[in-house]
């Protein structure tokens, strides 16, 4: 992040969503946090998605198809991060 000289990078991406996504306030939303959903590709990998509490900037974000969930985890949580950053 230039403006502020952070660096952002993938594994750190997931505890900055969740910091973000746990200070929501959100009293009508099922969902606390982000929530993850995972879908497999034959052969190829996974493709993870991710869906915000109902007061959000933004609800939903999807990563790259990565060969593990953990992986595809990670590229949807630094694609989200970005996607707020440059919105905020």
């Amino acid at each position: 992040m230039r403006d502020t000289g952070a660096i952002l990078n993938t594994n750190w991406s997931i505890e900055i969503l969740h910091n973000y996504a746990n200070h929501i306030k959100d009293h009508y939303s099922i969902i606390k946090g982000p929530f993850y959903y995972y879908v497999k590709i034959n052969e190829v990998g996974y493709i993870c998605y991710i869906m915000l509490p109902a007061t959000a900037i933004k609800r939903f974000f999807r990563g790259n198809c990565c060969s593990t969930k953990d992986n595809a985890k990670r590229s949807a949580c630094f694609y989200a991060v970005f996607e707020l950053y440059k919105i905020n």
